[in-house]
């Protein structure tokens, strides 16, 4: 990369500090609440008005809520087996000789899967879930790391022949690249607030010495003589209120030396507007000195790392709407609403007294309040009949109170998407099964929207970066562990290829598709399809013999099975419980073919005791041998 002008590269630095002061401005409203929802989700609200001896109860309706969607969410999404797709755009088939010389899309599949599952990418889409449903947005980024893998262990012993201890074994460890996930609070996130997308900026606060060191590995890349010249410093009301989003105390850690930096990615403009690098990247600290000189963007897929989504859109805008954000409001009043009828009921039963210490024989009992079951001695001044203390309030909890809580109850259930029956509490009225049933369907029709949001708008796109990430850095990877996932003879083909030619072959035409949470959500509308035809059809004979005729009872069982996204391995049958139905079959038809011999000698028994003439001259009759048959058959019947 050639030399920049020195005032080009202090330009640049300037550059970040204005839009760090640009976007800090206009997300100032959202990042109010988000405070507000991270100090309810953690059940802490501001009760300074409260007098001493006033309830401060907290109702964890909105945590509760936050994890039930989550949760729902999270396991559709990554939970249910196989719950994401590489396929080529254009349908190509490959054949068997062109795919063992080439990276296929399912051998994409297992290389990114293998690299997600080192990321905990469960929890990591979980953690995501829950910062988009609190702070409007969830801000993934894709990068790399280098750790260090143990590959062998080998016992070295002393050569000094009076070394009596223990022979140390030695690890011999080997550096591999690996993908390295993380997310962005939305307090360090400064995007372009216009929507066009002209920068994005990051605040990072790390140790001073770590910084050091990644300047001492990377002197391409960093300026070690600025970095050393950088002072500590942390912005103080961000380590509160990232103590407040963590649920942890503020720690003191001045002598750790941590340095806060802001890291760049986009187009750097001059004071008057002009355009002094585009798609480039760059870093500087807070007080502007120039750590990272612009350079081109090292992403081959040419964009940041970052990869932003949302769960409710609002147009034309960069930060967006919070689930959470009505919720939170509401559980606050609640939490007004369940302490007045808390202090309501804890009045009635204590309520407020008044007494005449002048009649009391010793003052000093009523001290300290008057437990229940104490007696109070009075002296000769207390006048026959006269009461020393009596309760003088009025009033108590009323239906009114009640009622209203009821209702704001109500309201938080439909702003947070969930019910009472859904939070797993019973519902304060009788409902019927089926307004249970129309309730929860309503609920995940909604959520079918964001199902779709989620899948193609934010996690469907972080995996194709991911999978960019991966293929500029796979000759970084380990070869065992390409033997592991592929084969020797794929992880062969691919140690042969450049950098370039695994990103050209797989970057080009790939198409990503996230189906985890679609398909657990349609295969719930399967199940309650196929239950309604199987009612339908077993409530008239008619209708079952048709559909015996038409359809494969044993192929509508699988669907069925398959609806309920049941593990078919585990209840399928084995050879042996094969066999032995096998048998019991066998053996029930020879038993009703025995049956049937049987019926038939009976009948031949009866007719050789039937008369073989007709009837001749000596008696007269014409016997009719059919009917004599069927009397001595049935010789009840007329």
């Amino acid at each position: 990369m050639s030399e920049k002008p020195k005032c080009k590269k202090s330009q640049v630095s300037q550059s970040i500090i204005r839009y760090v002061q640009e976007s800090k401005e206009a997300k100032k409203t959202r990042m109010d609440m988000n405070e507000a929802n991270f100090n309810c989700y953690h059940l802490k609200q501001d009760y300074s008005h409260k007098l001493e001896g006033q309830s401060k109860e907290f109702l964890p309706k909105q945590a509760t809520a936050v994890e039930q969607i989550t949760e729902f969410l999270q396991q559709g999404l990554v939970d249910h087996g196989k719950w994401f797709s590489i396929e080529a755009e254009s349908g190509v088939t490959y054949s068997p000789e062109e795919e063992m010389n080439m990276i296929t899309p399912s051998d994409m599949e297992k290389l990114l899967g293998r690299h997600l599952k080192k990321n905990k990418f469960e929890n990591y889409v979980a953690d995501a879930l829950k910062m988009a449903f609190l702070g409007s947005l969830m801000i993934m980024k894709s990068g790399g790391i280098t750790k260090s893998v143990v590959t062998g262990v080998s016992v070295v012993p002393s050569d000094d022949e009076d070394d009596e201890s223990e022979p140390v074994p030695e690890l011999t460890r080997k550096d591999y690249w690996q993908l390295d996930l993380d997310l962005v609070r939305q307090e360090d996130f400064f995007p372009d607030p216009s929507g066009s997308n002209l920068y994005e900026v990051e605040r990072i606060e790390i140790d001073k010495f770590k910084l050091i060191e990644l300047a001492e590995a990377r002197p391409d890349i960093y300026n070690l003589a600025n970095v050393k010249m950088i002072g500590a410093g942390q912005e103080e009301d961000q380590r509160s209120k990232k103590s407040s989003e963590t649920g942890q105390d503020v720690t003191i850690s001045g002598y750790r030396n941590k340095v806060t930096i802001y890291e760049a990615w986009g187009t750097f403009l001059g004071p008057n507007g002009e355009v002094l690098y585009k798609n480039h990247h760059a870093a500087c600290s807070q007080e502007g000195i120039e750590i990272i000189a612009p350079r081109k963007n090292p992403n081959w897929h040419g964009e940041s790392p970052y990869t932003v989504g949302t769960v409710i859109r609002v147009p034309k805008s960069v930060w967006h709407k919070a689930l959470m954000d009505a919720p939170t409001k509401l559980n606050t009043a609640m939490n007004e609403l369940f302490n007045l009828m808390f202090d309501s009921g804890m009045m009635s039963v204590h309520g407020i007294k008044q007494y005449r210490p002048d009649w009391l024989d010793d003052p000093s009992q009523v001290a300290n309040g008057i437990a229940a079951g104490d007696s109070l001695g009075v002296n000769s001044m207390c006048p026959p009949g006269s009461k020393v203390m009596e309760r003088v309030d009025t009033g108590g909890m009323t239906q009114e109170g009640l009622s209203l809580f009821n209702l704001t109850s109500g309201e938080f259930n439909e702003s947070a998407l969930t019910n009472s029956l859904r939070l797993g509490g019973q519902s304060e009225r009788a409902v019927k099964a089926t307004e249970i049933v129309a309730s929860n369907q309503a609920i995940n029709s909604v959520m079918t929207g964001m199902i779709k949001l989620i899948e193609e708008d934010c996690i469907a796109p972080h995996l194709k970066k991911n999978w960019y990430t991966i293929a500029q850095n796979m000759n970084d990877m380990g070869s065992e562990e390409l033997k592991a996932l592929l084969g020797p003879r794929k992880a062969a083909v691919i140690a042969k290829m450049s950098r370039a030619e695994i990103f050209a072959q797989t970057a080009v035409g790939m198409k990503f598709n996230v189906f985890g949470l679609s398909t657990t959500v349609n295969k719930i509308n399967d199940f309650r399809k196929l239950t309604a035809l199987l009612q339908t059809i077993s409530g008239s004979e008619l209708l079952a013999a048709e559909f015996r005729k038409k359809y494969s009872f044993s192929k509508f069982l699988g669907e069925l099975v398959k609806s309920l996204d049941i593990n078919t391995d585990k209840i399928k049958a084995d050879q042996q419980e094969i066999a032995q139905g096998e048998a019991e079959r066998q053996a029930q038809l020879q038993a009703q073919s025995q049956q049937g011999q049987g019926k038939g000698q009976g009948e031949k028994d009866l007719q050789s005791q039937i008369p073989q003439d007709n009837g001749g001259p000596e008696t007269g009759l014409d016997v009719d041998r059919s009917s004599l048959l069927q009397g001595m058959t049935n010789p009840g019947g007329n």
